[in-house]
């Protein structure tokens, strides 16, 4: 999930700051008087200011809201895992207990195993892109700032309590997202709540459909968190920046290309870049007529926000990054280091998209159409 929609007082941002020292930001925020200690990632000529607090949080907060705004000589410092745990602990409530490994930290409200068993993927997606990146790419990874942060919620109902105060009713369709201003990912026990009670009437009636529909729950939040972690991690270890505008299609096409990462293997990146079963299947749909022209793809997000276009689009942005990554990989990375030399949370406009596509490429979008619909049909969809 991206940043929330940015006001315009903040379209002219100047840039990163070059210091590290704290700020100390005194502003008004539903009413009440807040404080807040971070780095100031960069501002306007109205005050306004995009602000990275201490736990790793970003916060766009209007110039007309400041009360008061000091520069100190202390360097910051993120939130240590134990006074993230305290934060966490008053925000969630007790019934979320903590699982901590070497780069994540699970705020577990489900059943005690799962923690575990998310917590244990996510450090398997987690090695295998940054391997794949530094091994076979040489995109020098970054050591993520803060700890990456998950939320299991109890039950979906919780999740969507939850979320639906940020997305709307969008948050129905979702089995969990990376919030990029919060830098979480958000799921849930996908046993719990409704779905526990469900499964454990079901279970006096057929135990063997019960097992497996428990089954594909289980697969189905399992398979969330690769697709998330993947985000959040490209987000921390300086693949994409998430004070940046990007095009939707890139980093959810890239989420897609890690899907088919092989969990069983030991950490790496055995699986990673093969043919996305899934992803495929709805492809083939599409190909050739249905395929949105790339002119018009790479150029506009709005048809991965309609429920009714979202699904095509996930594939045909899987497709495009599988022929990107595969054919022209130096040219990608390079595509994705001019996304990432775009200053802070300024509008990307069209013209400006097709321009650093044609600068990473050598070709704009029109005309790679027929490059990368015949690569499609060899190597694809056939």
């Amino acid at each position: 999930m991206s940043a929330r929609p940015i006001p315009p007082l903040l379209a002219l941002l100047a840039g990163l700051a070059l210091s590290a020292s704290a700020d100390v930001i005194t502003y008004e925020s539903a009413g009440e008087r807040v404080t807040v200690e971070g780095l100031v990632l960069a501002d306007d000529e109205q005050g306004s200011v995009l602000f990275e607090t201490r736990d790793g949080r970003h916060h766009i907060i209007p110039g007309t809201k400041v009360f008061e705004r000091i520069r100190t000589r202390q360097e910051v410092t993120p939130y240590t895992k134990e006074e993230l745990k305290r934060r966490l602990g008053q925000q969630l409530g007790p019934r979320f207990r903590f699982v901590d490994t070497k780069h994540y930290l699970v705020a577990n409200g489900g059943d005690r195993e799962l923690g575990r068993e998310i917590a244990t993927l996510a450090e398997k997606v987690y090695a295998a892109f940054t391997n794949f990146f530094r091994s076979n790419v040489g995109f020098k990874i970054a050591k993520p700032r803060y700890p990456l942060i998950i939320v299991v919620y109890p039950s979906r109902g919780d999740y969507l309590e939850a979320m639906s105060a940020r997305l709307g009713s969008v948050a129905e369709s979702t089995a969990g997202l990376y919030v990029a201003s919060s830098n979480q990912i958000v799921v849930y026990d996908p046993l719990g709540g409704d779905a526990g009670a469900h499964l454990q009437r079901l279970r006096e009636k057929d135990s063997a459909e019960a097992i497996a529909l428990a089954e594909r729950l289980h697969q189905q939040i399992m398979a969330t968190i690769v697709h998330e972690a993947v985000q959040q991690v490209a987000h921390n270890t300086g693949l994409r920046r998430r004070d940046v505008l990007g095009p939707a299609w890139v980093i959810k096409g890239l989420a897609m290309y890690f899907e088919t990462l092989e969990m069983e293997t030991d950490d790496g990146w055995w699986g990673v870049g093969k043919i996305n079963r899934q992803r495929r299947d709805r492809l083939r749909a599409l190909f050739p007529n249905q395929l949105v022209p790339l002119g018009k793809f790479v150029i506009d997000d709005k048809i991965f926000l309609d429920q009714k276009t979202a699904d095509n689009a996930y594939a045909q942005a899987w497709a495009l990054t599988y022929y990107l990554a595969k054919s022209h990989r130096a040219r990608y990375v390079r595509y994705l280091e001019i996304l990432n030399d775009r200053p802070p949370m300024t509008p990307y406009s069209p013209s400006e998209r097709r321009a650093d596509f044609r600068k990473a490429f050598g070709k704009s979008p029109q005309e790679l159409e027929l490059e990368f619909r015949r690569y499609l049909q060899k190597y694809v969809v056939e």
